[in-house]
């Protein structure tokens, strides 16, 4: 039998990010958010990893596992052996990308603070982060 390293990209994308495996993710989101009981993750969806911009100038980018709960509450998970001195901006750049994308269906798209977040989003891309 033939073991992979769950740290390495295929094999962490398969463990994690699998649905047949949702139940592995299930459990790991709620021990490394340290979920009290009355708040655990019980179901999750696997959404599509790639960060897809809706402007040119947005830098096109993936994550390694996105995951929405029963809430709605979005998860990006990455595994990161290596230390990289950009990986700091770029988990910035997820998260601002990843709250946008959750705020603008709850917010009428003439909002001052989701134009605002836009506009912080899009030039933090612009810097090829």
């Amino acid at each position: 039998m033939i073991y992979l390293d769950p740290k390495s990209d295929v094999a962490f994308k398969k463990l994690f990010g699998n649905m047949a495996h949702k139940n592995i993710l299930i459990s790991f989101l709620n021990s490394v958010l340290e979920r009290a009981e009355t708040a655990q993750i019980v179901n999750v969806v696997i959404n599509d990893p790639a960060n897809v911009p809706d402007n040119i100038s947005i830098k096109y980018s993936i994550v390694d596992v996105r995951c929405t709960d029963q809430n709605g509450h979005q998860y990006i998970v990455e595994m990161q052996v290596v230390r990289e001195a950009d990986y700091a901006a770029r988990a910035q750049y997820y998260s601002a990308l990843t709250l946008s994308k959750q705020l603008a269906p709850r917010y009428a798209p003439k909002s001052a603070k989701l134009k605002l977040l836009s506009k912080m989003v899009k030039q933090l891309a612009g810097k090829g982060v």
